[in-house]
């Protein structure tokens, strides 16, 4: 039986490895990195409410142990003790459902890591007996509801490592983690249109079974693609439109979904308007720093990672923590004084001029903040400490609203184990 202190001593050792893997890559999507944080509050959640759950995955986790020390280590002992062993056992059930869902469901689901893993370690499911292939199953199913492997998520969820990240700007050599390839399974329900389209190539990242991937080059002529698109709709098989090249905008498609040659090519079109897309060149070197693309109706890169990190914060700190706060209101004030002390450009994020000082003609403060003027104009004869935006009660009530709405966010993409961006989160909202 795997006790949790167990589990905490490992977690922030081996939790987030795809974020500090090879600079010379830009490997997994940092909206993976966010999925993965969110199923793994929902899933954390679920097994504290539901005894029953619980008790049904400690049990199939234990008996997964003890299946991967008979098939690979050949040998007894902690495999929660030993890296090594923790980022084979990890492996080795992502192998395990990899293989059982590529025979039970006949997808085309392909990853090149799982197919390398099989191959060095013989991985086979052929030989298990039926008991062991209904643990498989079981953790197929949980796999595929959350979209990646469980085998983690009875930890405690712990933000720091995205604080140290995408609030302190602490670089990936300063953040020790090391052992842990977290996958991006398909998941039930994740995309029903059958369709993504990416400005980077990272085909393990499209959790749906693709069939139909087409490259575009923006400025070149789009009746072309079209043209090709249309042709090659009907064949069977994986089909590969366009040339493929670095600069590539990429759609990736489920044609037994997405029925219609003019639905793919209608969103690859909107994706292709020069004016919803920026790009952020990237230090490869900074994990803080990658060239993603950038949706016009979400935020900029740096704005969405750091809100994030602080909506997941505070999300931890009320659900998770064992202290106790009087209020969300009371806990994001003292959220605030920490960037303060912290890291006070990040402020800025809320309120661009939150660390600069009020002038005394400033039209940025609304009738509210009158008071804060006339204090500023009766002082001059005096002696005074200018006053900045950020220490006016109108400014720091926008910050609080604003974090409010980060652990709204949050909370959204947790119950729905998925990456919402804040407009869609609005609009559900209001939709409700």
């Amino acid at each position: 039986m795997i006790k949790k202190s167990e589990y905490k001593k490992i977690y922030k050792t081996i939790e987030c490895e795809d974020l500090a893997l090879d600079n010379s890559k830009l490997i997994v999507e940092q909206e993976e990195w966010w999925r993965w944080q969110y199923a793994h509050r929902n899933f954390y959640s679920l097994l504290q409410s539901n005894q029953e759950v619980a008790s049904d995955f400690e049990l199939v986790l234990s008996r997964l142990i003890d299946l991967f020390k008979d098939m690979q280590l050949k040998s007894s002992g902690s495999v929660y003790k030993n890296p090594l062993k923790q980022k084979l056992f990890h492996q080795f059930c992502n192998s395990l459902v990899y293989l059982y869902r590529g025979i039970n469901h006949q997808d085309i689901f392909f990853n090149e890591t799982c197919e390398s893993l099989i191959a060095k370690h013989g991985y086979s499911i052929d030989e298990l007996d039926e008991d062991e292939l209904s643990l498989v199953e079981r953790l197929n199913d949980w796999t595929h509801w959350l979209g990646f492997l469980p085998t983690l998520f009875y930890s405690v969820p712990d933000s720091s490592i995205s604080w140290d990240v995408y609030i302190n700007d602490h670089s990936d050599e300063e953040v020790d983690i090391q052992f842990l390839s977290f996958l991006a399974h398909p998941r039930v329900g994740r995309d029903d249109s059958g369709i993504k389209t990416m400005s980077f190539d990272d085909p393990s990242s499209v959790n749906f079974e693709w069939d139909m991937v087409i490259n575009y080059n923006l400025g070149d002529p789009f009746y072309q693609i079209e043209k090709e698109v249309r042709e090659l709709w009907e064949e069977p098989g994986k089909q590969f439109v366009g040339v493929r090249t670095l600069d590539s905008i990429r759609t990736y498609v489920d044609r037994r979904v997405c029925k219609k040659a003019s639905s793919a090519l209608k969103k690859l079109k909107s994706s292709c308007d020069e004016s919803n897309y920026t790009y952020r060149k990237a230090n490869v070197d900074s994990l803080t720093a990658r060239s993603v693309r950038v949706n016009s109706q979400g935020w900029a890169v740096d704005k969405d990672n750091s809100r994030r990190a602080v909506g997941l914060y505070i999300w931890d700190s009320l659900n998770v923590a064992s202290l106790e706060w009087d209020s969300r209101r009371s806990l994001i004030r003292s959220v605030i004084e920490t960037l303060r002390e912290e890291a006070p450009n990040k402020l800025k994020l809320y309120f661009s001029k939150f660390d600069e000082l009020v002038e005394d003609d400033s039209d940025d403060l609304s009738a509210n903040s009158l008071e804060v003027k006339e204090r500023i104009k009766e002082s001059r004869n005096v002696k005074y400490e200018p006053t900045k935006y950020g220490d006016t009660l109108e400014v720091h009530e926008i910050v609080v609203r604003e974090m409010e709405a980060d652990y709204d966010l949050t909370e959204y993409c947790i119950q729905e184990l998925d990456y919402y961006r804040a407009h869609q989160v609005k609009k559900a909202k209001a939709k409700s």
